[in-house]
Formats: structure tokens, sequence, C-alpha cells
């Protein structure tokens, strides 16, 4: 990506590592348009906040930088990878006055990459990104410059720029929202934590937390499939629904039935061959209450339901009941668990 070529060279320009060649590369760039001059006055004025003057220590900047591309998908240069592998092979030494420097230089380099990758993914800088987030027992509705429509359940958060650029719209969500995409020409793209959602006019819903990703299309196509893969992916009609795990490409399409699945967006509690652990959880975040298994072994539990929204205690009679459990109220939260 010819941007990550740039970004590189204007890290190496704020932080003095720069060569005489690649400054004649950066400044033919920079002379080449006003946009490419004033995004490298946002880029100073975002180095001066995490640069190495400011920037506090991090431990482990292998395991940052790993996270970072996995996040972001971002390509590491042959010498960044160089230095992080030798500063690997000196774990346990002192390091030298320069090998410290340098590691500074690249604990810093590693956010403000992140900052800049998310920019660029978006086409706007950070100040001109929306974020929405609901709590537990929360939802709300949300309108997006193109017009449409996204409906965010409890505990979520979704990220996305005042006005799409001109090629493409995009969005970033954490844990479940319900779309209604305007029709156009621009593709529409949901990232996720572990995946990529990509329509043109349609309506579906996304649920994402723990690195999975479930997509469920009630109208129209969508194509889905891992963040990490470059492959077409999965593509998704109506009445159809697929999850992708951590790294692994989606699994085959399954059929579903988005009125029952989607209770939700009527105030209804659905649970589909559901594990007791995410029910709980997913209980814990509509009731706003701390909900606990009493143990692991509970976890490979499933259940399926449709629940009203009432009384807590009587969704958890229920669930208890149907796989001989009980639950109790302790030290403010619900245990649920084997009997005494």
């Amino acid at each position: 990506m010819e941007e990550s070529i740039y970004t590189e060279l204007i890290i190496k320009y704020l932080s003095g590592q720069i060569t005489a060649a690649e400054e004649e590369k950066l400044q033919t760039w920079l002379a080449e348009s006003s946009g490419n001059e004033e995004s490298f006055k946002k880029m100073k004025k975002l180095w001066k906040a995490v640069g190495p003057s400011g920037q506090p220590e991090i431990p482990n900047i292998d395991e940052e930088w790993t996270k970072l591309e996995k996040r972001l998908r971002l390509n590491q240069t042959e010498k960044s990878a160089s230095i992080l592998n030798l500063d690997k092979k000196s774990q346990g030494r002192s390091m030298t006055p320069s090998a410290s420097r340098w590691r500074t230089y690249y604990a810093a380099a590693a956010v403000f990459v992140a900052l800049i990758g998310f920019s660029w993914w978006f086409g706007v800088f950070d100040s001109d990104l929306v974020r929405i987030s609901t709590q537990n027992s929360q939802t709300s509705m949300v309108t997006l410059s193109d017009g449409s429509l996204v409906r965010l359940n409890n505990a979520s958060k979704i990220v996305y720029p005042e006005s799409f650029p001109d090629s493409i719209r995009h969005v970033q969500l954490i844990g479940e929202a319900y779309f209604d995409v305007a029709a156009e020409s621009r593709p529409f793209v949901v990232f996720t934590e572990n995946a990529r959602i990509r329509v043109l006019g349609t309506e579906f819903n996304v649920w994402t937390r723990n690195e999975e990703t479930r997509v469920i299309v009630k109208e129209g196509r969508v194509s889905f499939r891992s963040l990490q893969s470059d492959k077409t992916g999965l593509v998704l009609v109506e009445n159809q629904m697929a999850v992708c795990k951590e790294d692994l490409e989606p699994v085959e399409t399954q059929p579903a039935n988005p009125i029952g699945v989607l209770g939700w967006l009527e105030g209804r509690i659905v649970f589909d061959e559901t594990r007791l652990k995410e029910v709980v959880d997913e209980l814990s975040r509509i009731y706003d209450v701390d909900i606990k298994l009493q143990n692991s072994e509970l976890d490979s539990l499933s259940i399926s339901g449709t629940f009203q929204k009432k009384p807590l205690e009587e969704i958890l009679e229920a669930i208890c009941l149907t796989l001989d459990l009980e639950y109790r109220f302790e030290a403010g939260r619900y245990v649920v668990g084997v009997g005494e």
C-alpha cells in the first residue's frame, strides 16, 4: 500500500532516523499535492502526542506490534521486522543506550502507525470519527450520513466517519448491531475484531464478541470473510447465517430465521442452541447484573428458547428447570450451578 510507505518515511523524518535519499523521496511526495502536505501536518501533530519524547515505555513491543498487525492488517517493513527480531533475541540481556532508544522509538511508532492506519482506513483523521456506545440494558438508533440506519444492541460500540469518502463506506463494530443499509454504488463495509462484511444495500445483523463474528441476512446479499484472509469469503443471501471464529474462515452457511433470531429488535430474548456461558453473559448485559456459572464444566451446556423481557428471576428459573440446575443470589451476584 503506497500510503504505508510514506507513513514510514514520515515516522523516520519526525524521529530523526531518515536518510538523505529517503528525505528526498519524502519531499518529492509532499510537493506533489497540497493534500499530501496537509496529511504530513496532521501526522506531525499526532507524532507530537505519541512520539518517543512523551511516550511511556511499552514493556512488550513485539506483542503490541502483533496486536496492531492482527487488528489493522498493517504490513511490517523488513527493517522494522529485523529490529523487532533482534530485540526478541536480546531479551534477558541489558540493552545499550542505542538499543533502548530504538525500542522506545518503535514503541511510539507502533502507536503512531495504529492511529495513522485507522485514519487512512476511513479516509479521515481521528477528529472526524464518530463513536456511539451503549451501556448494559441500553439500545440506540444511529443514522449515518448516507441515510443507512444502525440499531445498536446493549453493551455495543460503533465507530464511523462523519461523512463517508467518495469510494467506500466503512464502519467498525464491537458488540451487536442491526444494519439497514441505504442502496447506492459505494460498497458498505463493516469491520469487526476478526471479520469483514461487505454489502451494497441490504438488511443484516452482526454479532461480534471475543474474536467471534456472526452474520445473519434478512434481505439482500453480503460477502463475509476473515479479516486476515485475502479470499472472497462466503456470500450470504436472505435467511442465511455464518460464523467466523478467530482467524479462521467463516464456516458453511446455515439457514436462519431472522424473525426469531433477531428477537432483540422487538424486546424478546432468543437463544438457539446457545452455550450456557454465552446465555449468562447476554443476560448480564441485558439486565445489567453480574451472573456467573458455578464452574467451567457448565460451559458446554446449551439451551434454546424465546423469552419476553420479564423479571430476570423468572428467566433464570426457566433455564435452570430445563437444564436441571439451580441458581442463587449471593455477594451481589447470581450464581448458576448444580444443586447442593
